[in-house]
């Protein structure tokens, strides 16, 4: 699966940047496309529930913090 979020990523993203071993960092120009919209939310359906997701909408996270167990 994480090999299919890269590749989803690369093929739709604006950017897509390797930040680290087996991290990456996407980036969606929204806009007024509905298009975007949907690739974006398709990429968070991918990956979202994935212990180091992070999503954010400009600089604000939208992602609810995960306490280690």
């Amino acid at each position: 699966m994480f090999a299919s979020a890269v590749a989803y990523a690369s093929a739709h993203a604006g950017t897509l940047e390797q930040v680290g071993p087996k991290t990456y960092r996407a980036s969606f120009a929204l806009g007024t496309d509905p298009d975007a919209y949907g690739r974006a939310l398709d990429l968070v359906h991918m990956v979202y529930g994935w212990r180091a997701t992070l999503v954010e909408v400009g600089r604000r996270s939208l992602t609810p913090r995960v306490r280690p167990a």
